[in-house]
């Protein structure tokens, strides 16, 4: 028995990418092969599909996250257990990247830390010593 030869579109790590995406990386490579390309029309190219990969990745994100709505909503918390776990997966034990507002915080938090103030009263009395 022969099995089909398996695509890419069906394998879970990248179903995800819609087929516009695929479409213009076949573009792109099509075009790379060709030894007298224009590589700013590459450069074009990829631009296109670096900002179609990310609205691949927040449709991917608001399906996940519709999923386990429902899957709450059916007091369900296993199945949405199930799906927030294929997320946390890959992630490992790295932090998650900090978000605009709280690189602000922490921005405005180091200000306030080394801006100058007046020295504190500790009710430590400042002795002088006097010449004898």
């Amino acid at each position: 028995m022969s099995r089909p030869t398996p695509t890419a579109e069906d394998h879970p790590k990248t179903s995800w990418i819609s087929q516009e995406t695929r479409r213009l990386m076949a573009k792109r490579c099509r075009l790379r092969r060709d030894k007298h390309h224009s590589r700013q029309q590459a450069r074009a190219l990829t631009r296109q599909i670096t900002r179609s990969l990310k609205q691949d990745r927040k449709e991917r994100v608001a399906a996940a996250g519709a999923e386990i709505e429902v899957c709450l909503e059916n007091h369900d918390l296993q199945g949405a257990w199930t799906i927030a776990r294929r997320w946390y997966r890959f992630a490992g034990d790295r932090p998650s990247l900090p978000t605009r507002e709280n690189m602000l915080v922490l921005t405005q938090t180091r200000i306030d830390l080394y801006r100058v103030q007046p020295p504190a009263d500790t009710g430590i009395p400042n002795v002088a010593l006097e010449d004898q």
